[in-house]
């Protein structure tokens, strides 16, 4: 069931909220970057105006809404401005999963907003709505993606290897898992 009262979550340095319609310009500008497209759904540049319909979409949708993608946008407490985003998606007819991605700005790498970012949002589906799995599927070449996982405890679950075309090339790509039994007992 649709989460239709949310409006954010916050941790010690990020707010993960709802999209605005004034995040346009830097969601358009971080996924123009070829780095950040390269194992995306999206391809690089991305306009101004499909940066536009989608915080159009995304104003009408809410988190935990079986079969439509969900995107909360980052920032940081301490100086706002979008700086990332995380995507859900629960599935249609498993009500009990999450698939969760994840997007950053590269000039706020390196400092731990991503892994922070999806942490929060993990912790929301799990201790707030019930949920009984979340999964991330990352490319094998996408290294800081499956590294950000792994960081987090997720589990990569080895009979799950899809051998894919993604955007004109061959490529394998790997389900990683976590429970709430196993988020709990993190350390």
């Amino acid at each position: 069931m649709a989460d239709t009262g949310f409006s954010q979550i916050e941790t010690d340095r990020l707010v993960i909220r709802r999209f605005r319609p004034g995040d346009a310009a830097r969601f358009s500008a971080y996924r123009s970057i070829p780095n950040v497209a390269r194992y995306q759904s999206w391809e690089a540049p991305y306009s101004l105006a499909e940066a536009e319909a989608f915080m159009d979409e995304m104003a009408a949708c809410h988190p935990d809404t079986e079969g439509e993608w969900f995107q909360f946008a980052v920032e940081r407490r301490a100086e706002p401005g979008l700086i990332g985003d995380v995507a859900v998606l629960v599935p249609d007819g498993d009500p009990g999963s999450v698939e969760i991605g994840y997007s950053l700005d590269p000039a706020f790498g390196g400092q731990g907003y991503a892994s922070e970012a999806v942490a929060a949002v993990v912790t929301y589906f799990f201790e707030a709505r019930g949920k009984s799995e979340i999964m991330a599927w990352t490319d094998t070449r996408n290294l800081p993606s499956i590294a950000l996982v792994e960081r987090l405890g997720f589990t990569r679950d080895p009979a799950s290897r899809q051998h894919t075309m993604f955007k004109g090339a061959w490529c394998d790509e790997d389900r990683y898992v976590m429970t709430p039994q196993d988020w709990a007992a993190r350390d």
